[in-house]
C-alpha cells in the first residue's frame, strides 16, 4: 500500500478471527496439524528450505503467488519461546526468500502467527509476495486465485 519499505507493528485487544480459527482447527483430532505438516511437507516437492531447527514451505494451498510459511520443527507456540539457534536458523530462512523476492522486484507482506493466551497454536510466519492485485472475485468471496503452483514456487525459491 506504500511504495516504500516500512514495518507495521500492530497491537490489538482482540484475537483476529483467523488466529481463533487457525487455533482450534489446529488440534482438532488430538494432535498438532502443523508438526504433521512440517513431517509431510519436509519430504515433498513442497519444501523450499530446511535447516536444523525450521523448515520453509511453499503451502499446498497458497492464496498468494509465491508465498512462504516458515516453521520451527519443534513444537512452540511463540517466537518467545525460541532458543538464540531457533531465532538464527528462521532468520537464515526469512533472508532467504527475502533475497529471492528482491531479484523479481516483488513487495511482501509477513505475518507471524502465535497461539493466543490459554490456546494451541504452532508458531509459524507467513510471507505473502503481492506480484498480483486481489480483485472484486476475491474481495467478495475470500476465495484467493493463485497462478504459481506450490511446487513451482518452491523451485523457483530452491534454485541458485
Amino acid at each position: 500500500s506504500i511504495k516504500h519499505s516500512h514495518s507495521q507493528i500492530i497491537a490489538l485487544d482482540i484475537v483476529p478471527n483467523i488466529i481463533l480459527e487457525k487455533s482450534k482447527r489446529s488440534f482438532k483430532h488430538g494432535k498438532c496439524l502443523y508438526c504433521e505438516l512440517i513431517k509431510k511437507e519436509s519430504k515433498s516437492k513442497r519444501k523450499i528450505f530446511s535447516n536444523t531447527s525450521c523448515i520453509a514451505i511453499a503451502p499446498f494451498a497458497s492464496r498468494f503467488n509465491y508465498e512462504v510459511m516458515i516453521l520451527p520443527k519443534k513444537h512452540i507456540k511463540n517466537i518467545t519461546e525460541f532458543t538464540e539457534r531457533q531465532f538464527e536458523d528462521c532468520a537464515e530462512l526469512i533472508k532467504k526468500v527475502i533475497v529471492k523476492l528482491k531479484k523479481i522486484d516483488i513487495s511482501f507482506n509477513m505475518v507471524l502467527n502465535y497461539a493466543p493466551k490459554g490456546k494451541e497454536l504452532h508458531f509459524h510466519i507467513e510471507i505473502m509476495p503481492r506480484k498480483a492485485v486481489q480483485a472484486g472475485f476475491e474481495l467478495g468471496s475470500e476465495i484467493f486465485i493463485n497462478t504459481v503452483s506450490p511446487e513451482n514456487a518452491a523451485e523457483f525459491y530452491s534454485k541458485r
